[in-house]
């Protein structure tokens, strides 16, 4: 065997390691979302806090995939060292086909979350105080803020929060959150 059939070898070898370890990145992500924490209601909240930067990242790492397609490695440098290993060297195009599949599953991991989180708050629409979550978590208002705009005082909007987490964390989490 010639060394250029021992270095496409070798290659297609490291891709199909690449392709697996990304596979499995995929599958350890959904076990840990899947995982249930031991306060539900706190990592409710923390999911619903996060929920429009978890967003924004999303938007992010599509518009940065679509570059990487458009216009190849060259403006992506960085990303060569991630694939790069002693002794192999992998050409821009199977560099550049790796980031892809990597990108397109870190988009589809993250937009799971969003998804699981946007379901349960939805489910919960025909509740008279559904839009304190909405102030609260997403626009980030003050309970007295939040009080001002449904026309109720402070404690009903922080009692109505806690009761409206805490179904959105069972829509989330199942019986754990019981």
């Amino acid at each position: 065997m010639n060394i250029e059939a021992v270095i496409k070898k070798t290659v297609k070898e490291t891709i199909k390691g690449v392709n697996e370890a990304i596979n499995e990145a995929i599958e350890a992500g959904r076990k840990q979302a899947e995982q249930r924490p031991k306060n539900t209601y706190k990592a409710t909240e923390r999911r619903l806090h996060t929920l429009n930067d978890l967003k924004a990242k999303v938007e992010q790492d599509k518009a940065y995939l679509e570059d990487l397609k458009l216009h190849g490695l060259s403006r992506h440098s960085k990303d060569l060292v991630r694939f790069q290993k002693s002794g192999v060297r992998l050409d821009d195009g199977d560099i550049q086909e790796a980031l892809v599949q990597d990108y397109v599953a870190q988009i589809a991991a993250n937009q799971y979350a969003i998804d699981t989180v946007e379901n349960a708050f939805k489910a919960l629409e025909a509740d008279e105080y559904y839009k304190v979550i909405e102030m609260r978590y997403f626009k980030r208002m003050s309970l007295g803020e939040t009080g001002e705009k449904l026309h109720c005082d402070a404690t009903t909007v922080w009692r109505n929060q806690r009761r409206l987490v805490e179904r959105i964390s069972v829509r989330i989490y199942g019986r754990e959150a019981i």
